[in-house]
């Protein structure tokens, strides 16, 4: 005599094979519509990562030539490298001259997965907090972008889609 559980004999407990497939069919239809979505969440926020470490570079830039009283210089070295130098007090020195003072630099895998890169024509400051040379830093990954715009006084954010393009003053 076969003991009851439940309402179905011992031979019935478990799944069946539908039901095992059926679960596994429907945990990929779930798991194809969140991939993509967590992915392009990550390559957003590693976008907005290096916008903000790129905005605090250019700003410390004009905080640090007036806490030295030197000239320092912003300067995009590469579509992965944005380096800040201590110039020192000629003001016809070049913006990627001088003393490495710090340095933002993009991870390959960032460049190439992401699409991540700087341009720009970069820009320095003088002691007054001026701008000696205006100009611009932007990183973008094609599709948004994040650009420090550089004036004679003062710094301006945009943001926007596509790639980056030059400031207007």
């Amino acid at each position: 005599m076969k003991k009851v559980l439940y309402g179905l004999s011992q031979d019935n407990r478990g799944f069946s094979l539908l039901e095992m497939v059926v679960v596994i069919v429907i945990a990929g239809i779930l798991a194809a519509i969140a991939v993509p979505s967590y992915l392009g969440m990550i390559k957003k926020h590693k976008l907005t990562q290096y916008a903000t470490e790129m905005e605090y570079l250019v700003k410390s830039a004009k905080i640090i030539a007036m806490e030295r009283t030197v000239n320092t210089g912003i300067c995009v070295d590469s579509s992965t490298n944005l380096i800040l130098y201590i110039i020192g007090t000629s003001r016809s020195a070049g913006i990627c001259s001088g003393t490495e003072f710090r340095r933002m630099t993009i991870n390959a895998t960032d460049a190439s997965y992401s699409n991540i890169s700087l341009s720009g024509s970069g820009a320095s400051f003088d002691p007054r907090g001026l701008a000696i040379w205006t100009g611009n830093v932007c990183i973008t990954n094609n599709e948004k972008y994040v650009k420090a715009c550089i004036s004679r006084t003062g710094i301006r954010i945009e943001e926007g889609s596509g790639g980056c393009s030059s400031c207007s003053f």
